[in-house]
């Protein structure tokens, strides 16, 4: 069946299974046997938005067009489109992050067109406001994953995603502007700020400083600088990052520091290709076959005594791995997928302090150091902007590595991804010139479903 983004309350739990808070199978259609009847009702409807986040699948591919890996010898052609920059409107994990972030957005409007049908108690009130503020914050920051995702670098005019507030099944919206997006975004943003309580801070759910991370990650992605600089302030004000001490166990998840936010995964989850299994993206849960080794450049940047490099990656040439997603729970790649973490928020603060009309070299080096210095590395100074630009560019693919963000800095930079010839495979021009590649395409299934949606460039 052709299906767009309109109809994705057809589809069930999706191409991931569940996680451990949201173990949850909510109906995507709420009809009149089914519309919500309790606070509890809502709450199952805004767990159905978290599960359909497509955290595994915005990492695999920024991970495989990035140059932070090396197709492995032992790769039978998994993501072999996406490694060699040949990647079309039918890839798989591109229709993923479109199919799962509309579907989360379906969810959560659910919650918000149907949640005054609720009438809470007294005693419920509180727990009534975080699901329906949970649910604008789902809906923001879905549109904000699409918005990176398959629109150019912030221009007002550039086409953006369509932004959808309905489940009406039978509308064709057409792509807004990206200003228009944003204007959409912000507006959720500051209706979910006015409701989740300051008490909820369970970091698998959206919470404050997670949506005021949001409201920072939207403005340096338009060149709002001195929002960025406020909300990180706030932020870091009462969230520290992880110390060298904390840090490693991040990625088996028995520390949450310096998380705000992320999706929770268990061992349900677990198993090659499904929602946790981010280690399985390079090398396969089940058997150990390694499908991606860590690039030989991004080894490099790591200085001597950087604790990173003994966390992120194990072994050399063939047979070295990407042990970010070791396990947890005794289960091999399995690990929560981080979405907002502190040392992304610290570095963007150090990035707008530079990029700012007063520009702050000294504050935007005291952000750096304070990352290097919990990394086992020395403090850093900064001679000009660029020479600032460069080293956070660099800074942020070493700390956030694996995480998704690697296409995107590259978008926002404006700095082309170049591969080492060690790392360049069957690949006859190492550097991925082309700007429309940073752009995904809009999958082929929403082209032919939606007569208003307009494909990207590069991709007809």
């Amino acid at each position: 069946m052709k299906k767009h983004i309109l109809i994705l309350f057809t589809i069930s739990v999706f191409f991931y299974g569940c996680s451990d808070i949201l173990d949850t199978t909510p109906g995507d259609a709420t009809t009149d046997a089914n519309f919500p009847n309790s606070v509890d009702d809502l709450e199952q409807m805004v767990l159905g938005a978290y599960n359909a986040y497509p955290g595994r699948a915005i990492i695999e591919a920024s991970s495989l067009i990035s140059d932070d890996v090396r197709i492995a010898p032992t790769n039978t052609g998994q993501g072999t489109f996406l490694y060699n920059w040949t990647y079309t409107s039918t890839e798989a994990d591109f229709e993923v992050v479109w199919d799962n972030a509309y579907t989360s957005i379906n969810r959560a409007n659910q919650v918000l067109l149907n949640f005054s049908r609720v009438t809470p108690t007294a005693s419920e009130i509180e727990d009534y406001n975080q699901y329906v503020g949970e649910a604008y914050a789902m809906r923001a920051l879905s549109h904000f994953i699409l918005l990176q995702t398959f629109s150019k670098a912030y221009e007002p005019t550039n086409l953006g995603i369509p932004y959808v507030t309905s489940i009406e099944v039978q509308q064709q919206p057409a792509r807004n502007t990206s200003l228009e997006v944003l204007d959409a975004i912000k507006t959720d943003i500051a209706e979910a700020m006015n409701l989740l309580p300051a008490t909820a801070t369970d970091v698998t759910r959206m919470n404050i400083p997670a949506l005021r991370a949001l409201k920072a990650k939207v403005a340096l992605w338009e060149g709002d600088y001195p929002t960025v600089i406020t909300e990180a302030n706030t932020i870091l004000a009462s969230n520290p990052i992880a110390t060298s001490t904390e840090f490693p166990n991040l990625w088996n998840d028995t520390s949450n520091a310096g998380v705000l936010f992320e999706i929770g995964r268990d061992a349900t989850n677990a198993g090659d290709g499904l929602s946790g299994d981010l280690g399985g993206i390079y090398t396969r849960s089940s058997n150990s076959d390694i499908f991606y080794n860590p690039s030989d450049e991004i080894r490099g940047l790591y200085s001597s005594g950087d604790i990173r490099p003994g966390v992120y990656f194990s072994g050399s040439g063939a047979t070295a791995e990407v042990t970010k997603y070791a396990s947890s729970e005794g289960q091999p790649g399995l690990n929560d997928t981080k979405v907002f973490r502190a040392e992304d928020i610290l570095l963007m603060r150090a990035e707008a302090k530079v990029r700012s009309a007063s520009t702050d070299l000294s504050g935007a080096a005291a952000d750096v150091s304070m990352l290097l210095v919990n990394r086992g590395l020395s403090a850093v100074t900064f001679g000009s902007s660029q020479d600032a630009l460069n080293f956070i560019y660099d800074e942020r693919r070493r700390e956030l590595a694996y995480e998704g963000h690697r296409i995107y800095d590259a978008k926002r930079f404006g700095v082309n991804i170049s591969r080492e010839p060690a790392d360049c495979i069957n690949i006859a021009d190492c550097t991925l010139s082309d700007v429309d590649r940073y752009t995904y395409p809009i999958p082929q299934s929403e082209i032919f479903a939606n007569n208003s949606m307009v494909q990207n460039p590069g991709y007809n």
